[in-house]
């Protein structure tokens, strides 16, 4: 790795934090220990606390990747539609490719591969704090920014996960690092790729154009032949060839692009999956930051006016988001970067006004490990609140399930009876091309298409044969087994019931 230019724009009035003990830090060491520390906190929780955040992650990505490459999987009405591009399936599709290249054909053994790669892309999070800190303020900034983003629990949770929000927001802050003013040797070619990166935001997170809008209005100003030119024939570039894939792998041109908003704004479907009033994020982050929302608050105010175009991204990107009457916690987590990034550098800021005016007698090293310390605390108090521990256990006894039947012998068809099908891992997780059925008791005919069924204890205990073999969690939801062989009945198998369903 080359050595971070000692190039510094800093803020007039900026309290100084380039304190002697941590100037002497090497910088290009300092960062590449704390991305180190950040990707190995995010992959052993992946492994060690493995969950689902949302259904999206498994069908809508790992699930479609997985048929790319395996041949076989849940196909949702938004691949029968055509509002999903291809682009981030496929790349999930080349890691898992890779990885059973490489003989790691298990569901655990090419997760990991993937998981590792989101969580490797999710560093850029920790690089751009660290490195804007470092060009605008000092060495110490840079530690207490880069540190925080590594250990914030929302921009860790969210690492490994395959969902276009976060992968978008990953992409965003390194075009807003390339393209913003007061970055060393800006020019054309730096431009030029930001606005491929935002092209790429755009096609993969259509929601964050207003936030990439914002940005190149905000870089590129009256400076047309010098800012805008570069920036949007690289942002077109990329818009033109994921026009392109649609074309190859749908049926024209940008299907996915006008399918995506035609069903969703136009049609209103995603309004079948809730309605929430505008102040839903708002509620959801009071909930989840608790007491330390007013000290975060703070923090961001006092940043914000060193550093605006960061606090303008993270209100664009909730405003935006507060529009449309369909709201989720994982959609306004692209502004959730920026927020970390305010937070360090805040919290940089006050640390130099009380290190100046009050404290004079502690290590600044001490000091600054004490800073990067208390908010480690914070972050792992929030983690695990009653609020938002539950994030890590979802989905659970569903993988856990899937893994017992996975490795049965003798299977031959699994049942999901009366447990939804969103629910589960799909084949990503079941990993075996056996026929899936979505079944009820109550239907003998479908019974019989299965030898192994997942479903609560009271709904299938002793139906059709079938006897406990497993019960996860509670001890409610259980795996059935039964003796003997499958029936096909391919009306019941789980695609050709989403079809029938519209789902």
């Amino acid at each position: 790795m080359n050595k971070i230019s000692n190039q510094r724009h800093g803020a007039a009035g900026y309290a100084s934090v380039d304190l002697p003990q941590v100037k002497r830090l090497d910088p290009t060491a300092a960062l590449a220990l704390i991305l180190l520390a950040a990707f190995a906190l995010r992959l052993s929780l992946w492994q060690y606390l493995p969950n689902i955040h949302h259904p999206d992650e498994i069908f809508q990505y790992l699930e479609a990747g997985h048929r790319l490459v395996f041949g076989y999987g849940v196909v949702p009405w938004e691949y029968r539609v055509g509002t999903r591009s291809w682009l981030l399936p496929g790349a999930i599709a080349g890691l898992m490719r890779g990885a059973d290249s490489m003989g790691l054909a298990e569901p655990t053994q090419y997760g990991f591969v993937v998981a590792a790669a989101f969580s490797a892309l999710s560093l850029s999070v920790v690089a751009v704090g660290f490195l804007w800190a470092y060009r605008r303020v000092g060495m110490a900034a840079a530690v207490i920014t880069g540190s925080l983003c590594a250990v914030w629990f929302e921009l860790v949770y969210f690492a490994p996960k395959t969902l276009s929000g976060p992968v978008a927001a990953y992409l965003l802050v390194i075009a807003v690092y390339l393209a913003c003013p007061g970055t060393p040797s800006r020019d054309r070619h730096r431009l030029l790729l930001a606005g491929l990166l935002l092209g790429l935001v755009v096609v993969i997170r259509v929601n964050l154009a207003p936030a990439a809008l914002v940005l190149a209005v905000y870089v590129c100003r009256g400076q047309f032949r010098a800012a805008w030119a570069p920036l949007c024939i690289g942002g077109v570039a990329t818009f033109v060839a994921a026009g392109l894939l649609d074309a190859v792998t749908w049926d024209y041109p940008f299907q996915a692009f006008i399918a995506n908003i035609w069903v969703n704004i136009v049609e209103s479907k995603s309004h079948e999956f809730g309605i929430s009033p505008w102040h839903h994020y708002v509620a959801k982050w009071v909930v989840v930051w608790g007491g330390a929302m007013v000290p975060i608050l703070a923090l961001c105010a006092l940043a914000a006016r060193r550093h605006p175009l960061l606090a303008l991204l993270a209100l664009t990107i909730v405003a935006t988001h507060m529009l449309f009457a369909h709201k989720e916690y994982r959609f306004v987590f692209p502004a959730v970067p920026f927020i970390a990034i305010l937070i360090g550098l805040g919290t940089a800021e006050l640390f130099a006004i009380l290190r100046d005016r009050f404290v004079h007698s502690v290590r600044d090293s001490v000091a600054v490990g004490a800073v990067v310390g208390a908010w480690t605390v914070t972050s792992a108090i929030l983690a695990i609140s009653d609020h938002f521990r539950p994030y890590w256990q979802g989905g659970r006894d569903d993988m856990m399930a899937f893994a017992i039947v996975r490795d049965a012998p003798d299977l031959c068809g699994f049942g999901l009876v009366d447990v939804p099908w969103w629910r589960t891992g799909g084949y990503t997780y079941l990993h075996r091309d056996v026929p899936m059925t979505i079944a009820t008791t109550a239907d003998g005919v479908q019974a019989d298409a299965f030898n192994y069924a997942f479903a609560r204890r009271e709904v299938m205990s002793n139906a059709h044969g079938f006897q406990v073999t497993t019960c996860l969690g509670d001890g409610d939801l259980c795996v059935f087994r039964r003796e003997g062989s499958c029936q096909p009945r391919p009306r019941f198998e789980i695609n050709e019931t989403l079809k029938r369903w519209g789902k």
